[in-house]
């Protein structure tokens, strides 16, 4: 019996992929990182013949391998010599066409599935008839794990998508398509992702560090603290004024309005101070310093991101210390003019802070 692989479902962002035949079934899992990074690539293709245009909802799949041409337009592949390829999966529906890309690299007989090299690319588009044949503008509106160019409003700093446009000829042969040097032919599409994955999503509309996100910021620390693993010196719990765009704080994005972070606790005396006071009170002390620090901040059109950690500094002449300091990734949809948590309360990471 041959071995073929076949996504045997699709939940959330984890897809679970079953290996069929031999003596045995193996699952395996990927996970898609499902936020909207990629925005407004265009894919047009020219079709020379018509037969499948009335037909409703076909599956079609192919094998493209990751190669290009150069400038000198010798062919280059990647990760070469390794053999990698986007595993094509085409529906038409109608006058409808979604084209889904899944990286996959191939070992001798085996295909194994990529949780990220190669990225996985989303396009949908509607066939137009014409005197020669058929047109279809595939635009690629979400792809995971891929660059691509965009345009910053410098007023708002929020991204939008520039599209790009290819043209492709489709012939139809027999069972099979062929779209460009890509032949498919029937099958696949047993777990095609929702029609939802292909289209325009606003939240593709993005600005990375913003500066005054107070609302978000103490949204943020209020669920930081409801982890309910922050410890606090007595009642009163610090917090850095200063944002840094990298953990070696090389860059100063912002340093915060402590009168504008209003958070909505009780039963917390809340201490701000800059990164030099946190380490004159280290060094006046001679005691632990614990303090959250606010990291990336991610503005969606609908929604926001958050990172904030819990960190610890150490005096010198403290040894025999050892005490986990915590971190946590925070999503939020916008809601009205605050931020509603997506889904559960997420578990905190942590890494233990130790002096010997």
């Amino acid at each position: 019996m041959k071995r073929k692989d076949v996504v045997k479902h699709l939940t959330g962002n984890k897809c679970v992929l079953k290996r069929e035949g031999g003596s045995h079934s193996v699952y395996s899992y990927l996970y898609i990182m499902t936020s909207p990074i990629v925005k407004g690539t265009a894919l047009t293709l020219l079709m020379t013949t018509l037969p499948f245009i009335s037909v409703a909802q076909v599956f079609y799949s192919g094998m493209e391998p990751m190669c290009w041409k150069n400038k000198s337009g010798k062919t280059e592949c990647y990760d070469a010599p390794r053999k990698w390829y986007h595993l094509n999966t085409l529906l038409i529906d109608n006058d409808s066409l979604f084209l889904y890309k899944v990286p996959v690299q191939i070992v001798k007989k085996d295909t194994l599935y990529s949780a990220s090299d190669g990225a996985f690319f989303f396009y949908y588009g509607v066939v137009r008839k014409r005197d020669s044949g058929a047109i279809s503008t595939l635009v690629m509106c979400n792809c995971d794990y891929c660059g691509t160019m965009y345009k910053i409003d410098t007023a708002t700093g929020f991204r939008y998508p520039l599209p790009k446009l290819d043209t492709l000829r489709m012939e139809y042969t027999g069972k099979s398509i062929k779209v460009g040097e890509v032949v498919y032919s029937p099958g696949g599409g047993e777990f095609f992702p929702t029609r939802a994955a292909f289209y325009f999503d606003s939240n593709a509309i993005s600005r990375y560090d913003p500066k005054g996100q107070y609302m978000l910021i103490a949204q943020g620390i209020k669920n930081f603290i409801q982890t309910g693993e922050l410890r606090t010196d007595g009642d009163t719990l610090r917090i850095s004024l200063d944002r840094f765009d990298d953990y070696r704080r090389t860059h100063l994005i912002e340093r915060l309005d402590a009168d504008l972070i209003h958070i909505d606790t009780i039963g917390i005396n809340f201490r701000f101070y800059t990164q030099q006071q946190l380490h004159a009170l280290l060094a006046q002390s001679n005691k632990v310093v614990r303090y959250i620090e606010v990291g990336d901040i991610v503005d969606y059109w609908h929604a926001a991101r958050i990172y904030l950690t819990y960190n610890i500094l150490i005096p010198k002449n403290l040894h025999g210390f050892s005490e986990r300091q915590y971190n946590n990734f925070f999503e939020y949809a916008k809601s009205g003019k605050g931020y509603r948590l997506e889904g559960h309360l997420p578990e905190n990471s942590w890494e233990l802070r130790e002096q010997k």
